[in-house]
């Protein structure tokens, strides 16, 4: 009665073990949601939005956006230039403002999470205003009177 009591332990342990180790194999070793490390990511620096539907990032003088890292379900999707992979769209790589939109429309587009914008030194400072045309040195010829 004793061996039988201890084989039917260590049956149900195997069976959990098994069930623990499938599940594991099954959903990958990044089956936790985990936030995506800027520091990780963007060593020079970078901006994180968490707010949507459109996540946006605007870089300080001197500075321009990289990269944009777009934290969603399980994954991070990581554009270097400007468009689209069908899920997400990404404009204003390598200018001062960048923006993401998209996510959350089936089981291959997950909804965002967050957005980390990587930020590098660029150059052109951010929100300079166009130089206005130079006023001529000619002068304006007067009209010629007539007789």
């Amino acid at each position: 009665m004793r061996n039988r009591k201890m084989g039917l332990n260590l049956l149900l342990f195997s069976l959990a073990l098994a069930v623990a180790i499938g599940t594991q194999v099954v959903q990958g070793p990044d089956a936790m949601a985990t936030r995506v490390n800027p520091d990780v990511v963007c060593p020079n620096g970078s901006i994180t939005d968490e707010s949507g539907p459109t996540w946006e990032a605007t870089a300080a003088e001197g500075l321009v956006i990289l990269d944009a890292v777009i934290k969603s379900g399980n994954e991070t999707t990581t554009f270097t230039d400007d468009g689209t992979d069908g899920c997400y769209t990404v404009t204003g790589l390598g200018t001062c403002h960048a923006e993401v939109t998209g996510g959350g429309t089936g089981r291959d587009c997950k909804e965002v999470s967050h957005v980390v914008f990587c930020t590098g030194p660029g150059s052109e400072p951010c929100g300079s205003p166009e130089p206005s045309p130079e006023p001529s040195s000619d002068p304006t010829p007067e009209p010629t009177p007539e007789p």
